[in-house]
């Protein structure tokens, strides 16, 4: 858990050239971006419902619905 001293650090340092922090926030995405386009593939070539596709790639339907539904912001 960072302190709100390191969150303030690391992303002052964020936009240099040599950054003394090597850090990503926020939370790790659940579908990598192969995963979400052969999701978008096996959506659209065969007749897979969302709880199909939530069990074939083990997230939840939620999930699959925002990679289907990408404008839509939570």
């Amino acid at each position: 858990m960072k302190s709100r001293k390191g969150v303030v650090g690391c992303s002052s340092f964020r936009n240099t050239e040599k950054s003394k922090f090597n850090c990503k926030l926020g939370r790790k995405k659940s579908l990598s971006k192969e995963e979400t386009e052969e999701l978008f593939n096996v959506f659209y070539t065969r007749a897979v419902s969302f709880r199909e596709l939530a069990r074939m790639f083990r997230v939840s339907r939620m999930t699959v619905w925002r990679a289907l539904n990408p404008k839509v912001v939570a």
